[in-house]
């Protein structure tokens, strides 16, 4: 009997693997408290969507091939991806490929069996945009073509990275708010820090 939907998993905290490969599963749900999970195969299944991942940012080993994946999305707070399956999906757009840039702890990557594979500048542009690869589609990346993919895309790449800049000195500068705020929270003094700002504003 096949699973067509994740539960009963309450109670399971702790677990760090699991592997629910070759079901019936159209969604990724209920897994919010796996929060120690490193290991997840959902592959071979009727998943379209990448989703509910928000918790789990211990995964180290993701494999969704052989799915029914166009987007990719849903991976922002896996901040620990170091493998990646995606193969055997339906992804056609480069785009959807350079998202993965910011998954600066991923070292292996599986793309091949999808449409955007056929494209002649598919493999350029992948190590091109996510240049912590170690492994694209099982075979070792070669420094050489790293480079010259590099090179290649040098002024797309130049522009990407000067709107990453504004980017993080953005969430800097939120944060240190943030901080901020919260200390001044804890001395009870953050209303009089609102009516300066407030009487600031005003003039």
């Amino acid at each position: 009997m096949k699973i067509g939907k994740i539960e009963n998993l309450v109670g399971f905290s702790r677990l760090t693997k699991l592997c629910l490969d070759n079901n019936q599963i159209k969604d990724i749900v209920n897994l919010e408290h796996l929060v120690c999970l490193k290991w997840l195969d959902l592959s071979f299944n009727q998943i379209q969507r990448i989703q509910g991942l928000k918790s789990l940012k211990a995964l180290e080993d993701l494999s969704l091939y052989n799915n029914k994946i166009s987007v990719v999305e849903g991976l922002d707070f896996c901040t620990s991806l170091q493998c990646l399956s995606l193969g055997n999906n339906v992804i056609d757009s480069l785009e959807q490929i350079i998202k993965l840039r910011q998954q600066r702890s991923l070292r292996m990557l599986t793309l091949t069996g999808n449409p955007i594979c056929e494209e002649s500048e598919y493999k350029m542009t992948v190590l091109a945009y996510v240049d912590t690869l170690k492994y694209l589609d099982y075979a070792l990346v070669d420094p050489t073509e790293l480079s010259n993919a590099k090179e290649q895309y040098h002024d797309e790449l130049l522009a990407v990275e000067e709107k990453e800049s504004v980017v993080a000195e953005k969430l800097s500068r939120d944060k240190a708010m943030s901080e901020y705020l919260a200390q001044l929270d804890e001395a009870g003094i953050i209303f009089a820090h609102v009516l300066f700002d407030d009487m600031f504003s005003d003039d």
